[in-house]
């Protein structure tokens, strides 16, 4: 669902949102209603311009982001999500954007407390195992083998 405040929706628009008997169970448990819903308005994302319907709920504004777009958008775009490198392909006909995600660092460093115990990670013990050379090359991970 692609959600946008009322707040937003006031400044782009006087008119007042078509009405709808939609209702949403919220992750609190909670039942929420929305004012109404608005359909076909036209989003640009990098030179690409998207067909969007939005759900109007009387919710806070935030100032970084002035609405969701959901699972419909995503759709729409042709979305390809890589959680595993931080990338989002959008497809446009034959074109592609892409859409990075630059990791956070920490702004400051806090003093730490002598007391403070370092997670330890695991390790794992790799050796090669010479005596059964072959045409593959074999390893040995711990209590498991490897044949590559």
């Amino acid at each position: 669902m692609n959600v946008m405040p009322m707040s937003f929706y006031n400044r782009l628009n006087n008119e007042k949102p078509i009405g709808t008997d939609i209702r949403l169970f919220i992750a609190s448990h909670l039942y929420i209603y929305p004012l109404g819903v608005v359909e076909d308005v036209l989003i640009d994302i990098a030179g690409y311009v998207y067909l969007v319907d939005f759900v109007i709920l009387d919710i806070k504004e935030d100032e970084n982001m002035h609405f969701i777009l959901g699972t419909p958008f995503l759709t729409t775009a042709k979305a390809v999500i890589r959680f595993d490198k931080g990338i989002i392909t959008l497809k446009s006909g034959n074109n592609k954007i892409y859409f990075i995600k630059i990791p956070e660092f920490p702004c400051k460093i806090e003093k730490r407390i002598e007391e403070d115990i370092d997670p330890v990670t695991p390790t794992n013990t790799v050796t090669f195992d010479e005596e059964k050379r072959g045409s593959s090359l074999n390893f040995h991970v711990d209590d498991f083998w490897m044949t590559i």
